[in-house]
């Protein structure tokens, strides 16, 4: 067995940064749940693209951030699910454990997700009869195509949520772990100083089984949040037959923006490799320019500057 991100890496990304227990606003963000019942905690992952550009002359990459919220063990299921579907996070794609105690929580998230209103991911529920191409699973950027019948959309930022169940298996964790890792290695992933979520990522392992296959799981205590990080990263099987890790496509195929409003000034601080962000960010779709300004900006009212529409956070 050997660990899967030791000391050294997470203090290259990790960075004293303040960040919300649910993003709210415009900007769209991969979120991810993971389930537990008695023991393991039901936790929610959730990824947002960070604009460092002008901090970082020179800097060729997006930058990501992560952030985990968990309930306590022995939640009722239904609760985190009400919490984040009635919540104004706007999310490009949901993704869910569908196996186990997960197959029951996952068909209650696929039908509250009809009830979002539209600037939230709930396009669906308008009245538009819906024919979901799913095109996100090629290399194609993220987008959901609509036949419409008469339908005008309630509001101008409306677009539908990816739902995504996910079948955990040894295969895909070992795919989306070896991205994380490898995002944490170029400084394209941030954490935050969570204690809970710093421990947990240190306890994982890695155990090459008999037949060549890996296992990952913690050595000591729980693995929640890292495995709600796994799944909000977004695996799933591809038209080809092959995972693929969603994350990993968006950090090889958007630009590193920096997307802020003039004038806009905030606290500064780095990670342990260096990489200078916003102590508050700011925070930028995962596949989009819709920004959310933190609650302390000054900047608060909707504003246009070039291409961007960028809102105070809810």
């Amino acid at each position: 067995m050997d660990s899967l991100f030791s000391r050294a890496v997470l203090e290259r990304c990790t960075a004293d940064i303040e960040l919300p227990t649910l993003p709210g606003g415009p900007a769209r963000v991969l979120g991810g749940f993971d389930y537990g019942v008695v023991r393991d905690k039901t936790a929610l992952a959730w990824y947002a693209r960070l604009p460092v550009a002008a901090l970082n002359p020179g800097i060729d990459h997006p930058v990501f951030v992560v952030n985990v919220k968990a309930w306590p063990a022995g939640e009722p299921l239904s609760n985190p699910i009400h919490e984040v579907i009635d919540s104004d996070a706007a999310i490009a794609v949901l993704s869910s454990e569908d196996v186990g105690v997960g197959a029951g929580p996952t068909q209650e998230v696929l039908r509250r997700l009809r009830d979002r209103p539209p600037e939230r991911g709930g396009l669906a529920r308008s009245g538009s009869v819906m024919v979901e191409e799913r095109p996100w699973l090629d290399t194609e950027p993220l987008r959901v195509r609509t036949r419409e019948r008469g339908f005008e959309p309630m509001h101008r930022g409306a677009f539908a949520t990816v739902a995504n169940p996910v079948n955990t298996s040894a295969q895909s964790k070992a795919l989306v772990y070896e991205r994380l890792r490898w995002l944490m290695d170029r400084g394209q992933l941030v954490l935050p100083r969570d204690g809970d979520l710093l421990r947990e990522l240190a306890s994982l392992r890695v155990e090459l089984r008999p037949g060549g296959t890996e296992r990952i799981e913690a050595a000591v205590g729980h693995d929640d949040r890292p495995d709600a990080m796994y799944i909000a990263a977004a695996p799933h099987r591809g038209r080809d037959g092959r995972l693929h890790c969603y994350l990993a496509r968006l950090s090889e195929s958007q630009r590193p923006d920096s997307a802020l409003p003039e004038g806009f000034e905030a606290p500064v601080v780095e990670t342990g490799s260096g990489l200078k962000v916003h102590r508050s960010p700011p925070l930028q779709s995962v596949a989009g320019s819709q920004l959310t300004l933190p609650r302390s900006s000054t900047t608060t009212e909707p504003r246009r500057i070039g291409r961007f529409r960028v809102e105070g956070a809810a």
